[in-house]
């Protein structure tokens, strides 16, 4: 907890009694009373240096009068990194005194408005940065060397070393560490006695009492955002063979933030036109050494844990789905897919790639590849570098029947070809 310089607001806050009147009449007293202004002055419009320089302590420095040395400096640049825009200091500069050059009084800010889109809380943020390092600015601190100790970097506002903070950090200055933006953001906290007035950015009593925020509220992180799994479907165009025509294809239902999971679902959505009637003239059986089918996380381990498995096999119903729907375009489709299975995971497994393929495609007369293909699940299509894509559509289409947690299908119909 730290003591701020009293902030005496230009617009008092209204008290039940003769609320106009006593409050504009409180407030020039206080502003009388302080120095801050004669009884008919009026703001008048400053301008903006750039750096905006303070004066060093005369305590600091040992030097008296009016002869005081300008040592603490801060580029409009560097202002804005503790969240200061021109348009803010401006208004700071015309109507506080917080950016004089020495302050030997209180600071105050009269209550004129914002300047342009420019909301409370970032106005508040800024003039409070600028409030907590006043005290080190009119100090020799800056003088501090600039070379850290490893895992510090020189901080240009502070004037001071402080720990390296990485990632998403920042650093906080009212504990030396690192923490989060959310965490650094200040709401202010008052006495017991006071209540915080946001819009003023002031702590008041019933008796009219103002009071700086002294304390900062207890600092919250927010909760870790909800990571729900999420599956789509990837069809893989991969190359052809040497000497073939036959173009290999692999299906993949791709699992993210699976880690709370315990099981996936394989739904082996197929190809559309995979059957005898077409056999050897639309599409083809691989050999061997073309077909994958692998249940693996990112780095291509096997993530099946086999303990959960019977007799380690698993096994799969011979079983075809149909997903009979209708586009917005008014075309009438019809997905196929095998049984939905189960299959169990490690623990802590985050990504999944349910890999298949065995079959591919032979070309049409013109040398042309295509295929249709239907998923419960949002599709991208990958090509080998060696395809020529022809075209590419995917739309999505309601399901005549809803299956499972399906409403909707996606309906993917591809073109291709090769260089020869």
């Amino acid at each position: 907890m730290k003591t701020r310089t009293l902030i005496i607001i230009g617009i008092t806050l209204a008290i039940v009694i003769s609320i106009t009147y006593v409050s504009l009449t409180y407030n020039q007293e206080i502003k009388l009373a302080t120095g801050m202004m004669t009884s008919d002055e009026k703001p008048q419009p400053s301008k903006l240096s750039d750096p905006i320089c303070f004066v060093v302590d005369k305590a600091t420095s040992g030097e008296t009068g009016s002869a005081v040395a300008m040592g603490a400096c801060l580029t409009l640049k560097q202002f804005e990194e503790m969240g200061c825009t021109k348009p803010m200091l401006e208004h700071i500069l015309r109507y506080s005194n917080l950016l004089d050059e020495e302050v030997d009084g209180p600071v105050y800010l009269e209550w004129a408005g914002l300047p342009k889109d420019v909301t409370q809380e970032n106005f508040d943020k800024c003039f409070d940065s600028i409030l907590e390092k006043r005290p080190m600015l009119n100090s020799k601190l800056q003088d501090e060397s600039k070379t850290c100790p490893n895992g510090q970097d020189y901080n240009q506002v502070l004037f001071k070393c402080v720990i390296s903070c990485e990632d998403d950090f920042v650093y906080n200055g009212y504990t030396d560490s690192c923490t989060t933006v959310f965490e650094l953001k200040y709401h202010g906290y008052c006495d017991e006695v006071f209540t915080y007035n946001p819009s003023s950015h002031t702590c008041y009593s019933d008796d009219g009492s103002l009071q700086t925020p002294l304390k900062d509220p207890p600092r919250t992180a927010p909760p870790e955002p909800e990571l729900n799994p999420e599956t789509r479907s990837i069809v893989t165009v991969q190359d052809r063979p040497a000497n073939r025509t036959i173009v290999p294809i692999t299906i993949t239902e791709k699992t993210t933030n699976a880690q709370t999971l315990d099981t996936v679902v394989q739904w082996n959505f197929s190809l559309l036109g995979i059957e005898m009637a077409t056999l050897n003239d639309y599409w083809g059986n691989l050999a061997d050494q073309y077909i994958t089918t692998e249940l693996v996380d990112q780095e291509g381990n096997d993530v099946v844990d086999y303990s959960r498995v019977p007799d380690g096999q698993i096994l799969y119903k011979l079983s075809l789905q149909y997903y009979p729907a209708i586009c917005d375009d008014g075309q009438k489709i019809k997905g196929e897919g095998g049984y939905p299975e189960p299959i169990p995971i490690k623990n802590g497994t985050t990504d999944v790639f349910l890999k298949s393929g065995s079959m591919g495609l032979y070309p049409d007369s013109e040398g042309k590849y295509f295929f249709d293909f239907v998923s419960g699940f949002e599709t991208d299509v990958e090509y080998h570098p060696n395809v020529i894509v022809i075209s590419e559509e995917t739309k999505k289409c309601q399901l005549e029947i809803k299956r499972g947690d399906f409403t909707d299908v996606y309906y993917t119909h591809a073109v291709f070809g090769f260089d020869d």
